[in-house]
């Protein structure tokens, strides 16, 4: 049996609200048990269609193994998945024309840093610490391909067998917002990627709809997209996950970068009530809160875990 299923046991701890925070390490369990406790806990909500779709996205090796938690809202929780490669470096796993795939696997300390080459559209990926040093258990790292969303209370609490039991592992202030910055870029090129798909779409010369079929978003109609030599290097790393949760991974990192900017240009220009308090505009998404300072032009913003950050 594999040493995540024989240590599957030191992750039984219950996952409450003080744990179900942006920057949280925890423990994805098997899929039966996932199943099992859900229905356990919310048999008759009439939302068990809709737990099903969520289970499904997530692929079948990504279960019994932990996950970063980077966003919340009510008892839901948005995840990035963790994987060790099975003891592979990132040099190893992504070799020759597949190098510039490693800026979608963010190293956790102890892991290795990145080579040298990364993804010019996303610069070079950080490296991701948890609180007080501490380390996971393999030489792991945390998968930005996708975001998939379960109940916390699905989940369980990571331990690393290594270290004393009932410690709390979360990525450290730094760290989350090197995470979330990560997140925007790759929003950014995702929808670039979509926009050169659809352009590579061809347009009929004639107008008459009997002969020529409509032109076909190639996200919408659930397509997989082709990468070509030419196309960003996102759409040849998509996991096999169904196209709706690719659209909405991409909801949820737009909702990231919207909240850690002001929503209209007007937020820019207002002035302050007197000339030595300056004005400071506010959005509050859930996960964090931002402020809009016009005498610096700059974001200010602190996350629900005490982080801040400018940009």
């Amino acid at each position: 049996m594999p040493q995540r299923q024989q240590q599957r046991a030191m992750h039984s701890g219950v996952v409450n609200s003080n744990f179900a925070v942006p920057g949280s390490i925890l423990w994805l369990p098997l899929k039966a048990i996932v199943k099992t406790s859900h229905l356990k806990r919310r048999k008759n909500d009439g939302a068990y269609a809709e737990f099903l779709s969520q289970l499904a996205s997530i692929p079948n090796g990504a279960f019994n193994h932990p996950v970063v938690v980077i966003a919340r809202s009510a008892d839901t929780v948005d995840f990035h998945l963790i994987t060790s490669f099975h003891g592979r470096t990132l040099g190893r796993r992504f070799t020759g024309n597949q190098e510039r795939l490693c800026g979608y696997y963010l190293p956790i300390y102890p892991a290795r840093s990145h080579p040298a080459n990364h993804d010019p559209e996303l610069g070079p990926p950080p490296k991701l610490r948890l609180v007080g040093g501490l380390g996971t258990e393999r030489r792991d790292y945390v998968s930005v391909r996708e975001i998939y969303s379960l109940d916390y209370a699905d989940l369980e609490l990571y331990d690393n067998p290594l270290n004393p039991p009932g410690l709390k592992y979360k990525l450290d202030h730094e760290s989350l917002t090197a995470l979330i910055v990560h997140n925007r870029a790759i929003d950014k090129q995702f929808k670039r990627m979509v926009l050169r798909a659809e352009r590579a779409v061809p347009t009929p010369l004639a107008a008459s709809p009997s002969t020529h079929p409509p032109r076909v978003n190639p996200i919408a109609a659930g397509n997989r997209i082709k990468p070509s030599e030419n196309s960003s290097t996102l759409a040849s790393c998509l996991t096999p996950a169904t196209t709706d949760n690719r659209i909405r991974t991409s909801q949820i990192r737009s909702s990231l970068a919207k909240s850690l900017k002001p929503a209209t240009r007007s937020n820019r220009t207002q002035t302050s009530p007197t000339p030595t308090v300056p004005a400071r505009h506010h959005w509050y998404s859930g996960m964090y809160q931002a402020t809009w300072n016009t005498t610096n032009d700059v974001m200010e913003g602190v996350l629900a875990t005490d982080l801040t950050f400018r940009f």
